[in-house]
């Protein structure tokens, strides 16, 4: 069970950075820059995303199966009127019609580069019966 609203309030705003455009979070983060707080309890540990704690405290509860999307794509940004609510399938159109969909070998978690795909498929092609991939 997460602390009350207030106490949640205070230390949101106390590690956030104000300016005329986004607000930033300076607190913990993910590897992808989303800002996230979180503690224990008798009930055990939690975790909530700063932007959304932003968006239930300036609007209240956030409705089943909805994400709180960044129209400034800024993931540590936790300013209320920068995020929206959306679903998944928009969330996710939102990240290809903008471009930050990464692709190849561009990915996080990538084992192959363009160059070796191409070698693979290569390969594949003249029927090789055998690709070793410690080649890769």
């Amino acid at each position: 069970m997460k602390p009350d609203m207030s106490v949640l309030s205070k230390r949101l705003w106390s590690r956030t950075k104000k300016s005329d455009d986004c607000w930033i979070w300076l607190g913990a983060k993910i590897p992808k820059g989303y800002g996230n707080l979180g503690g224990s309890s008798s009930d055990g540990r939690w975790m909530i995303y700063t932007h959304r704690l932003s968006w239930e405290l300036a609007y209240g509860p956030i409705p089943g199966g909805m994400c709180v999307c960044h129209k400034c794509d800024v993931p540590a940004c936790v300013r209320p009127d920068h995020l929206f609510l959306g679903t998944k399938g928009e969330n996710n159109s939102d990240m290809l019609d903008k471009g930050r969909y990464s692709r190849g070998s561009r990915r996080w978690n990538a084992i192959l580069n363009e160059r070796k795909v191409l070698d693979i498929v290569h390969a594949l092609s003249r029927n090789v019966a055998k690709y070793s991939f410690d080649e890769v």
